[in-house]
């Protein structure tokens, strides 16, 4: 039992959880799996007219993949997404 909690515990204390937003530059993303570590484009907050979109992004000690560009996302500034992909 001990080993069970230990284990739940450092899931827990981890403090990166599925549906969490954080922000890298002007581009905002919402993590969608945890295993393997994805998230998600929410929004792009900057002024540019392109962007590009990297392949991966680094928060905390994670490293996530980007999979998927949020509904509306590229409206946003009437700019244009240019994935790395």
């Amino acid at each position: 039992m001990p080993a069970i909690f230990m284990v739940l515990a450092g899931l827990t204390s981890y403090g990166q959880n599925v549906g969490e937003e954080f922000k890298v530059g002007d581009i905002k993303y919402k993590i969608t799996a945890i295993v393997p570590p994805e998230v998600m484009i929410v929004a792009y907050e900057g002024t540019a007219t392109e962007v590009d979109i990297p392949e991966t992004v680094d928060h905390g000690t994670n490293t996530y993949t980007v999979t998927a560009i949020g509904e509306n996302t590229d409206t946003w500034h009437n700019g244009i997404i240019r994935p790395f992909f």
